[in-house]
């Protein structure tokens, strides 16, 4: 897999989109598998959010829902709602779920004097805004699974996460990498518009990288 984190600049403001995809331009069935959880995860966000909610709340959405899709392939094993109190997928997702984009990449206000403070939880505290969603934000929807060596040697060496992993199953997947899918979205009144418009499915990423021109135009989801 090939992940690249990209983006250009416009009259001075950013842009900040992911996108991963198999090399050969196919995928084979295990990096279908990740890629999917990781596309469940990034459109049940972008299907929630709308002014009113809690950052914190749409990452765990997004870790909640790639969790599940972990549990499903047997890598995770014991019920989604332990692994989640166990904060099991700080070893899979170690980064936040986005942040602010503007005239900075990472652009400036997660964290004001009157704003929520950072999360202490282990697989919320990389979050770079704990904010509730205003009309107006301009922000990164990032979820992403990765089978990082450094990162799943501490999972297993701690023996109350170990028991959650079904070693022989996770060794499949040891040497994946990672997938992570990136969109820049402007918060409305009652949703997001989605200005990004790239490859996205595995079918339009394979037809694309089998030489079809891709055509999409801007996403709007009324999520009230």
């Amino acid at each position: 897999m090939a992940l690249l984190d990209m983006g250009g600049n416009y009259r001075g403001y950013a842009a900040d989109i992911t996108c991963s995809f198999p090399v050969n331009g196919k995928f084979t069935e295990p990096q279908k598998a990740i890629y999917n959880a990781v596309l469940d995860a990034h459109d049940h966000v972008m299907r929630s959010m709308k002014p009113g909610v809690s950052w914190v709340d749409m990452h765990l959405l997004a870790i909640r829902t790639v969790c599940k899709h972990l549990i499903t392939l047997g890598i995770l094993q014991g019920s989604l709602e332990e692994l989640m109190s166990k904060q099991v997928m700080q070893f899979f997702q170690p980064h936040g779920l986005g942040h602010l984009l503007g005239m900075d990449v990472h652009d400036v206000g997660g964290y004001l004097q009157d704003c929520p403070t950072r999360p202490a939880a282990k697989d919320c505290c990389k979050l770079r805004t704990a904010r509730v969603l205003e009309q107006g934000f301009y922000m990164t929807i990032e979820p992403g699974c990765y089978f990082n060596e450094m990162l799943l040697h501490n999972a297993l060496a701690d023996p109350n996460i170990k028991m959650h992993i079904n070693e022989s199953k996770l060794r499949e997947f040891w040497d994946f990498g990672g997938v992570r899918i990136e969109s820049d979205v402007c918060i409305t009144a009652d949703g997001v518009i989605n200005f990004t418009r790239v490859p996205r499915t595995v079918e339009e990423i394979e037809r694309t990288m089998s030489g079809h021109v891709f055509v999409k135009d801007i996403e709007v989801y009324k999520n009230a």
